[in-house]
């Protein structure tokens, strides 16, 4: 049977692991990022989104309830994630908890690129531009991103491929 997650200590751990994550694609990026400030964290609620704040701040925000959501196959379809990682085929096309995280950080990181390059305009966000780097960071960064949240999670005692 698979491992269920112990939502307050592992939510917590997952979350760190993204937000470390997403601090080493902004390493990465550096040259694109010079001059800006990428900001990553755990909220509290569901929302996972990316905010410029100002014209060089990027707040990335991961949901805790994202995370509690995503390793429910009842509670995980309703995510755009899901969705993406079926219809692009990230990942093989098969939403696990582990694609699914590992998709969430490319994703949000994805729109911090997104607006920097100056594809995102209101009410065009989820656009052929953004799917383009999307596509772009899962083909260079996809089993990277993988690979590293596993590592840290298990340094901290949590098998996440085990979950869902």
């Amino acid at each position: 049977m698979a491992q269920q997650l112990q939502l307050s200590t592992d939510t917590e751990i997952v979350g760190q692991a993204m937000v470390v994550c997403t601090t080493h694609l902004g390493i990465q990026h550096k040259a694109l990022f010079q001059g800006r400030e990428l900001v990553s964290r755990v909220g509290s609620g569901r929302a996972t989104t990316h905010r410029c704040k100002a014209k060089n701040k990027h707040l990335i925000i991961y949901g805790r309830k994202m995370i509690e959501d995503k390793i429910s196959a009842e509670r995980a379809c309703f995510w755009l994630t899901f969705k993406e990682i079926q219809k692009y085929g990230f990942y093989g096309g098969t939403p696990t908890f582990l694609h699914l995280i590992g998709h969430t950080v490319i994703h949000e990181f994805g729109h911090a690129i997104q607006t920097i390059e100056g594809h995102r305009t209101r009410g065009s966000v989820h656009n052929r531009a953004f799917y383009d780097i999307v596509g772009r960071l899962h083909a260079e960064y996809g089993q990277r991103v993988l690979a590293y949240l596993v590592r840290k999670c298990q340094s901290h005692g949590l098998d996440i491929t085990q979950l869902n």
